[in-house]
């Protein structure tokens, strides 16, 4: 696999060292490449293709990466998946967050996630194990229990 950087600029440095180090790795698909932003993708084999994600058509017909990464190839799909991306949650994952906002009935907390996440207060265990509906004054002492600022370890239960 062949990596080239043809405008290679000091703050470039870690992308150009990431690029090289996935060029040293023998990939198990063959139909991937690396793609730095702007450069054009080759797909003068195929007669016809479909623009996927981290692609676009420049003027004269061209295939080029809006992002750095991997080419993916499937069919005549044409994609860019990027080096670094945020994370994608799944459900059932454990995560650690950070507390980032308290609102009615709900925290709010960062994972470093792609999407916002929520904490209901009805998913949370109250003190001592109490299993009861959760009332207005639950919702006045919310920050009892959570404020903002502090580290809770959670399980994805659903996407909404």
């Amino acid at each position: 696999m062949a990596v080239s950087i043809t405008h290679f600029r000091v703050d470039q440095q870690p992308l150009a060292i990431s690029l090289a180090a996935l060029a040293e790795q023998d990939s198990e698909f063959p139909e991937t490449s690396v793609a730095c932003v702007g450069e054009d993708i080759d797909v003068s084999m195929q007669d016809g293709f479909l623009r996927g994600h981290g692609t676009q058509v420049v003027n004269d017909g061209r295939l080029s990466a809006t992002v750095a990464g991997m080419v993916r190839r499937v069919n005549k799909l044409v994609a860019v998946a990027p080096l670094r991306s945020r994370y994608v949650p799944e459900l059932g994952d454990v995560v650690v967050g950070r507390v980032h906002e308290v609102a009615m009935k709900r925290w709010r907390v960062d994972i470093a996630a792609q999407q916002d996440s929520v904490l209901q207060l009805s998913a949370v265990n109250l003190p001592g194990g109490i299993q009861r509906r959760r009332t207005a004054e639950d919702e006045l002492n919310m920050r009892s229990l959570y404020t903002e600022g502090d580290l809770i370890s959670a399980e994805i239960q659903s996407f909404f």
